[in-house]
């Protein structure tokens, strides 16, 4: 598609979201820079919260998504005792910061949610189904045996024989010391039109992030309890495009009791949430008002293919007392009403000129059109920290990370879409949210696939025809630099470390799952020792890291496949086959000790350290 023909369609009405953002704002502010800090102030009164809600409805055009941020395993000895037997935790971002899933392990129970509605058919409603909202199954390990059930399902947290079940729009809390009968502790239903987007535990307070579109002054969030004000919540210094609430609760899990909050608004699309043992990080995409780079692009550029008095027409928009988007029109009839006295042969010239000159001015402005806002939350009163912009989007929560009291985040920056050069960076920040150093021109041409940050070094894969793998050295925050790189075909979607010198990358070749063993232990040289490609397409460790498993006394993790699951080796710096077990619907494995447990919706198996089988047992 030729570049212009997608400028002119958004002229006339369309905007497109993943680029711009109009303004609806009669006076244009004047746009945040890469780099700066961003503001947030605490709204005063219902009428400033209502209007800056109505001027950012006016820049919408069509609903996003929320995207939040998603590892390395965890063992655990729990209060059961110093003799109890090493078991396996939730695969995790951060050691110490808890992430929900549908199992759970205490090593004398599992815990299973079966996170599958069930639709059954009662007569009276007939032909409709009703949605049942499954079993979470408490299953004892010695030996197997189903022990009780809650009949509601979602995603766990276990926390000292204290189970927090999140069910769809539902919260629950359990006290599960005696295994055999679950207690209902608390109850705490989300109000009407609030969604929880995600959660941590950190040590006996759970997290929730939330988010509603309500814009009454009045904002219920638990049903019939907790609620805000428009007045607790804060907004971005200048106009941006906002749509939600987002709010930051602190529950305690013994009682379900809101203990601390902090609302703010915020967008929905590309929004990322970082979570460390001590502050939490949330982004949101902040792009360059559309008006302000298409009436620039004109001023500077548009002497080669339009009239000095269409372009000085542009230039008096500035100063009309109208919305960016009713400018916008008016730039759309200026040029459509120009190209129509054009003969064929200066249409093609004016379509190649533009073009070309859209597609130099985009790529030497990308980093001041294409932008994204972070706001530090501390966990302990959830106060707010500090807030900067960088330039470019992160890819999901591994690309965010705290470290020796600095802030490292990867972003890809650039879009296919306007034929700009994508390329990744790096951004390294002190305690105080002030930029330290950075590391740009990552990957030209190719967007991040993955990223992982381990103490002072930096993983990233960026991808388009080849994979590579670069080593950023962040031990100077002043001064990041590329260490080392590696190109090899395919790519990597998830890095995991499986020692200090071993990343393990998953991903695909050749539409296979890939597994790649790199060793990092120089990292100027980085290499892949051994590669695995499986006869499976497709595994949920891809896009969640949660459904991998490392056993690291043992050199052995897990991911489940399309057809079951699969126990490798990496012993000897080789990878291996160890156990495949044909299970369906298999979906997470948990040891204990020396044995081994697959689990799925309907069935769990037990194995031996031999991979002998010792018995299965049917979920009722």
């Amino acid at each position: 598609m030729v570049l212009f023909g997608v400028i002119a369609v958004l002229m006339v009405g369309l905007t497109l979201k993943s680029l711009f953002i109009p303004s609806s704002s009669n006076k244009t502010p004047a746009p945040a820079v890469v780099g700066s800090e961003f503001k947030m102030k605490k709204i005063e009164s219902e009428a400033e919260y209502k209007s800056y809600l109505q001027k950012a409805a006016e820049k919408k055009d069509f609903g996003n998504q929320v995207s939040l941020a998603q590892p390395e395993a965890a063992v655990s000895r729990d209060a059961v005792g110093a003799g109890a037997p090493i078991y396996s935790q939730t695969n995790v971002q951060v050691v110490g910061v808890d992430e929900a899933d549908t199992v759970k392990t205490d090593s004398k129970n599992i815990y299973i949610s079966n996170n599958q509605p069930i639709l059954m058919y009662e007569k009276r409603i007939a032909p409709y189904p009703q949605q049942i909202l499954g079993k979470t199954h408490v299953v004892g390990v010695d030996p197997l045996s189903n022990v009780s059930s809650i009949d509601v399902s979602g995603e766990l947290y276990l926390k000292d024989g204290k189970l927090v079940l999140l069910a769809n729009r539902t919260l629950y809390g359990y006290d599960v010391t005696n295994s055999k009968t679950p207690k209902l502790l608390w109850k705490n239903l989300l109000d009407d039109g609030v969604y929880l987007t995600t959660s941590r535990l950190v040590k006996n307070d759970l997290y929730l992030f939330t988010k509603t579109t309500s814009s009454g002054c009045v904002i219920p969030l638990f049903r019939g309890g907790f609620s805000i004000t428009c007045t607790d919540i804060y907004r971005p210094w200048t106009e941006t495009d906002v749509d939600s609430v987002f709010s930051v609760l602190k529950l305690n899990v013994q009682n379900g009791e809101v203990t601390s909050d902090l609302s703010f608004l915020g967008s929905e699309a590309s929004s990322v949430v970082y979570a460390s043992t001590n502050n939490a990080y949330v982004t949101y995409a902040d792009n360059l008002d559309f008006y302000l780079v298409l009436s620039e692009f004109y001023q500077a550029s548009g002497k080669s293919f339009l009239p000095a008095e269409s372009i000085a027409k542009i230039k008096t928009l500035d100063s009309l007392d109208i919305s960016n988007q009713a400018k916008l029109t008016e730039i759309s009839v200026l040029v459509e009403n120009y190209k129509k006295n054009l003969s064929a042969d200066e249409l093609m010239a004016y379509e190649s000129n533009s073009q070309n000159k859209m597609t130099t001015y985009m790529t030497e402005k990308m980093d001041e059109i294409y932008k994204t806002a972070v706001v530090k939350i501390a966990l302990k009163d959830l106060k707010i920290q500090g807030s900067v912009i960088f330039a470019g989007y992160p890819l999901n929560q591994f690309s965010l990370d705290e470290y020796n009291d600095t802030f490292r985040v990867a972003t890809t920056n650039g879009s296919g879409m306007v034929q700009t050069a994508t390329e990744s960076s790096i951004y390294v920040y002190d305690s105080a949210m002030k930029l330290a150093g950075k590391v740009t021109g990552l990957g030209k041409g190719e967007k991040i696939y993955s990223v992982r940050f381990i103490k002072d070094l930096a993983y990233v894969v960026t991808f388009k025809t080849t994979d590579p793998f670069y080593v950023v050295d962040l031990s100077n925050p002043k001064n990041p630099v590329v260490a080392g790189e590696l190109e090899i075909p395919g790519y990597s979607s998830y890095l995991h470390p499986l020692t200090e010198n071993i990343i393990l990358g998953l991903g695909r070749e050749d539409n296979k799952v890939k597994l790649s063993l790199f060793d990092v232990s120089d990292p100027e040289n980085p290499s892949e020792l051994d590669k695995y490609l499986g006869n499976f397409y497709w595994s949920e460790a891809l896009d969640n890291h949660k459904a991998f498993l490392q056993k690291a006394n043992d050199s052995l993790f897990f991911l489940p496949g399309d057809a079951g699951g699969y126990v490798f080796s990496y012993a000897g710096k080789k990878l291996d086959l160890v156990k495949a077990v044909a299970q369906s619907g298999l979906k997470r494995a948990v040891y204990i000790g020396d044995n081994w447990f697959f689990v799925s919706g309907s069935e769990v198996r037990k194995y031996d350290n031999a991979w002998k089988e010792i018995s299965r047992l049917t979920l009722p």
